[in-house]
């Protein structure tokens, strides 16, 4: 509880409205398919719009194609009309999907690099806002909450090259930790020995989610059968992957008919 206030107090201090959504997001998950799609497309709609009119990127897009929101009347219309936008076309282009109506503040946000490089973007607080507010809403699918203890494997990296940026580095990351009540292994040091010491982290903490990378959580898990690890896990706890592929070969064991 102390965890959940904690984190409701900062999303307020920077201007987040991620309760709000979460709250919308619990409502409006129980409405008919027909009720849901419209309001997707709803949506998308006034999101074109608005990038038509702001978006230098996507207005010179509409100009040359000579695209109209009067073509667009359906999902499938959205798919035949606007084209796929290319990792590569983001990263050389990134400054030409600035809106030119926006005049907040921007995070810069990166991705792990797992797929070679990272790529680099910024975000704004109605972003951030809405990322917290559907992994709220998923979890919750589950009964977990801010502030229940959860463990993670993700991309943690502190730069060895670099001592005082590394220093920041893990300071940022034992406050996001005390934060949101968890533990973490760093994808990038999947070792016999932290492996290890995730393991008795995890039998020590008995956490209600273990969250991270697919392939990642497949890594572990190999490391826990060759040392016939058990981590003694509640029947409750939630194991969540994300960001690649869930492949069948990652079941361990068949259920019982």
């Amino acid at each position: 509880m102390k965890t959940h206030s904690l984190f409701s107090l900062l999303q307020k201090i920077q201007g987040r409205s991620t309760f709000q959504m979460f709250h919308e997001r619990v409502k409006n998950q129980w409405d008919d398919s027909k009720t849901i799609k419209e309001r997707q497309f709803s949506k998308l709609r006034d999101l074109l719009t608005y990038a038509n009119e702001n978006v230098p990127y996507y207005h010179e897009l509409f100009k040359e194609r000579e695209i109209t929101l009067s073509q667009i009347d359906s999902a499938s219309d959205f798919s035949a009309t606007i084209p796929l936008l290319h990792r590569s076309t983001l990263t050389s282009r990134i400054n030409e999907f600035h809106s030119s109506s926006f005049n907040g503040r921007l995070i810069i946000h990166k991705t792990s690099g797992s797929s070679g490089e990272p790529l680099v973007f910024p975000r704004d607080n109605i972003s951030i806002a809405a990322n917290w507010a559907d992994i709220m809403l998923t979890r919750s699918w589950w009964n977990v909450s801010i502030g229940d203890s959860t463990a993670e494997v993700w991309s943690i990296w502190f730069d060895p090259q670099k001592r005082l940026k590394s220093a920041l580095q893990r300071a940022k990351a034992s406050v996001k930790n005390f934060i949101f009540n968890q533990i973490s292994l760093s994808a990038f040091k999947l070792n016999e020995r932290e492996m290890d010491k995730f393991a008795e982290n995890i039998r020590k903490r008995k956490p209600m989610s273990i969250y991270g990378y697919a392939s990642s959580l497949e890594r572990f898990c190999d490391h826990l059968e060759e040392k016939n690890i058990n981590l003694e896990l509640p029947e409750s706890t939630v194991i969540i992957p994300t960001a690649e592929p869930l492949y069948k070969h990652y079941t361990y064991a068949e259920p019982n008919d």
